[in-house]
C-alpha cells in the first residue's frame, strides 16, 4: 500500500523562486507533442490571416471610396481605426492573457475575429466601417500579444526558434 505524499510547501521566497525556475526549465526543455505542433501551426496561421485582414483594407479603399464617397479624413480613419483598436487590444490582451490564460484569450479572439471580419462587408455607412474596424483591432492585436508566447509553449524544443 502506498503512502500518500505530503505536498511540498516552500518556506521561503528563495525556495519558491527555485521551484518556479525548475518548473519553467522542465516545460521549456520538453520535446513537445503532436498536439503541441498542431497548436503552434494553428497559431501561426491565424496570425497570418489576421495580419492580412489588417492590411487588406488598403487594396479595398478604391471600392469603399466609390460606394460611400467619403472625405479623405474619413477614408483615413476607416483604414487606421484597426490600428487604434489594436493598440488598446495589445495592452489589454496581454493583461487578460496573464489573468485568464493564453488559451482562453486565443479562443475568444478567434470567435471575435470570425464575427467581426465578415461583418465589415455588410456596413451601410463609413461610421459603421470605422466602428467595426476599431472593434476588430482588439482581437487582432490581443491575439498577437498572447499568440507568440503560446506558440513557444506549444511547439517542441528545437523547433521553436526555427518556426
Amino acid at each position: 500500500m502506498s503512502s500518500p505524499t505530503k505536498p511540498f510547501r516552500a518556506t521561503t521566497h528563495a525556495e519558491l523562486i527555485a521551484l518556479s525556475d525548475q518548473a519553467a526549465h522542465r516545460v521549456m526543455n520538453s520535446q513537445g507533442t503532436r498536439n503541441g505542433q498542431g497548436v503552434g501551426w494553428l497559431m501561426m496561421s491565424t496570425i497570418l490571416v489576421e495580419s492580412w485582414d489588417i492590411y487588406a483594407i488598403s487594396f479595398l479603399l478604391v471600392f469603399v471610396k466609390a460606394d460611400f464617397h467619403p472625405s479623405a479624413l474619413m477614408l483615413g480613419l476607416a483604414s487606421s481605426a484597426v490600428q487604434l483598436g489594436g493598440l488598446l487590444g495589445a495592452v489589454f490582451g496581454g493583461w487578460l492573457a496573464d489573468r485568464l490564460g493564453r488559451r482562453w484569450v486565443f479562443i475568444t479572439t478567434m470567435v471575435l475575429f470570425i464575427v467581426l471580419a465578415p461583418l465589415q462587408g455588410f456596413v451601410t455607412s463609413m461610421w459603421q466601417l470605422v466602428a467595426i474596424r476599431f472593434l476588430l483591432g482588439f482581437p487582432l492585436s490581443s491575439d498577437l500579444a498572447s499568440g507568440y508566447a503560446y506558440i513557444m509553449e506549444a511547439m517542441p524544443r528545437g523547433t521553436r526558434e526555427v518556426r
